[in-house]
């Protein structure tokens, strides 16, 4: 194999692996916005929740949604700031 197959091969492999990450990270990031709408419809049920075990309940999923979001996001910045490996 020549030095340009290899070089070809090898930025191919990369440039997949980029290719993969930077679709992971668009997948995150979908999810991650999913979750912001749903947490804004739960916030509106909590405002119309009208029995302590409704508050609850609502008040669980909220936690939930806010803490997945939060691994979402840092989900997100650690693969973005992945090393590309040489």
């Amino acid at each position: 194999m020549g030095f340009k197959e290899i070089i070809n091969e090898l930025q191919a492999i990369l440039d997949s692996k980029k290719s993969r990450q930077l679709k992971r990270i668009k997948a995150v990031k979908e999810l991650v916005e999913r979750l912001e709408i749903k947490l804004a419809k739960f916030e509106r049920k909590l405002e119309e929740a009208e029995t302590n075990k409704e508050k609850k309940k609502i008040k669980r999923r909220i936690r939930v949604c806010k803490a997945q979001i939060k691994n979402g996001r840092e989900a997100m910045e650690t693969l973005a700031n992945e090393p590309e490996e040489e």
